[in-house]
C-alpha cells in the first residue's frame, strides 16, 4: 500500500508505514478491474487516486516512460530498486513519477481498446486514436528509447506489431528469488533452497490486458453512453448501440430508446403535415 499526492504536477508517493499496510501491495489487482479503472483516468485527481488504490506505475520522471533505461529504469522492473528521487523535511522519502505520463498512458490505453474494436468490428479508427499511438512512438524517440516505428497510417498491420512488442516488454513476468532457511539439529541456520515466482507490475499487467484486446480472450468494448471500457457478457452487435452495467443499471438503454421513438414519431407527424400542405407550427 503506498500515500501518494500531487505536488508540482508529479505524483509523489511512498510506502505506507506498517500502521497502514491493510491494504493490497501495488501492483497486485485483478487485471480487468485494474485496466477499467486506469482507462477512467483523465485528471491529476483521479491520476493521484489511482496510484492510491492499485499502485504506481513506475514512470521517469523526466520523461513519463516505464522502462527508461537512460534514466536508470529497465522493463518489467518493480519500481522498488530505485532510490527515492526527494525526501520531505520530517525524513520521509518519495518516489517521483511525471503526471503527464500518467495521463498520456491512460488517454493510450482508451485509444487502443477503440481500436481494438475497431478492428473486430471491421470499422474504420478514429484518427485521434491514431494520433495517439503516434504520440507514444515520438515520446519514445525523443528519449532516446527506441527508434520511432512507421506512423500509424494505412493498414494495420504497418503500425499495430510494433505497439504490440513494445507493450509486450512490459506484460512479460519478472521473477523474484527468495531463499528458504532452515534450522538443523545442531541449532545451525542453513540454506534450504530457493523459491522462484514471478510478479507482474502495474503496467504490466495494464500492458498485458491491452495485448488480449487484440487476441482471441475476452473482448474488451467502449460504452456507446458513457465511453468506458467494459467486458461485455456476449459479443455486441456492431450495428447496435453497446452499454455498460453501470449504465444499464440506470436504465440508459430504455431512456435512448424512449427518446428515439419520440423523434422517430416526431419525424413522422411533420411528414404527415408537410404532404397535407400543412405548415409546420
Amino acid at each position: 500500500m503506498v500515500v501518494a499526492e500531487l505536488r508540482h504536477d508529479e505524483i509523489w508517493w511512498h510506502f505506507a508505514r506498517d500502521e497502514d499496510t491493510e491494504g493490497p501491495r501495488p501492483g497486485a489487482s485483478s487485471g480487468r478491474k485494474l485496466l477499467r479503472a486506469f482507462a477512467a483516468v483523465s485528471s491529476p485527481a483521479s491520476a493521484v487516486s489511482f496510484v492510491r488504490r492499485f499502485g504506481p506505475l513506475g514512470l521517469c520522471r523526466t520523461h513519463g516512460l516505464p522502462g527508461c533505461i537512460p534514466c536508470g529504469y529497465w522493463p518489467g522492473w518493480l519500481p522498488l530498486p530505485r532510490a527515492p528521487a526527494a525526501r520531505d523535511a520530517d525524513g520521509t522519502e518519495y518516489y517521483v513519477e511525471s503526471l503527464d505520463g500518467y495521463l498520456f498512458f491512460a488517454r493510450l490505453t482508451r485509444a487502443l481498446i477503440r481500436i481494438g474494436s475497431q478492428l473486430k468490428g471491421g470499422s474504420r479508427q478514429e484518427q485521434e486514436d491514431l494520433e495517439t499511438v503516434d504520440e507514444l512512438s515520438q515520446r519514445l524517440a525523443d528519449a532516446g528509447v527506441e527508434k520511432a516505428w512507421p506512423k500509424p497510417k494505412g493498414p494495420p498491420n504497418l503500425w499495430l506489431a510494433s505497439m504490440l512488442n513494445w507493450l509486450g516488454n512490459y506484460a512479460s513476468a519478472t521473477p523474484r528469488c527468495a531463499p528458504r532457511w532452515t534450522i538443523t539439529r545442531d541449532g545451525r541456520l542453513r540454506l534450504a533452497g530457493l523459491d522462484l515466482r514471478f510478479e507482474l507490475t502495474t503496467f504490466g499487467t495494464i500492458a498485458l490486458q491491452l495485448i488480449n484486446t487484440f487476441t482471441q480472450g475476452r473482448e474488451i468494448y467502449t460504452c456507446s453512453y458513457c465511453g468506458r471500457p467494459y467486458t461485455p457478457r456476449r459479443k455486441p452487435n456492431p450495428n447496435r448501440r453497446n452499454f455498460c452495467d453501470d449504465c444499464r443499471a440506470e436504465g440508459i438503454p430504455e431512456r435512448l430508446r424512449s427518446r428515439d421513438l419520440y423523434q422517430r414519431k416526431k419525424a413522422r407527424a411533420a411528414d404527415h403535415l408537410s404532404a397535407a400542405g400543412v405548415p409546420e407550427p
